[in-house]
């Protein structure tokens, strides 16, 4: 963490914070790629809000009844 802290001083804060933003938007760990690829400058597209049900706006979590579903093997043995 200190090694990214360190890496994003060297750039003005703006660019900082655009990089921040677009790992955000993207779920990508690598600012230093997007500081030295200058994708930082590019814009982020535009989202529509999501609609419909709130669970359809997750891209990878599972359903209530997905994780309830699941078999599980029980036992009275310890871990």
């Amino acid at each position: 963490m200190q090694a990214i802290v360190t890496h994003l001083e060297g750039f003005p804060v703006e660019r900082a914070r655009a990089a921040c933003r677009r790992a955000s938007f993207y779920g990508y760990r690598g600012l230093k790629t997007i500081l030295v690829r200058a994708l930082d400058l590019e814009p982020l597209p535009e989202v529509a809000a999501p609609t419909g049900s709130p669970q359809e706006s997750f891209r990878f979590t599972r359903s209530a009844t997905e994780l309830l579903n699941l078999d599980l093997e029980i036992t009275d043995e310890p871990n």
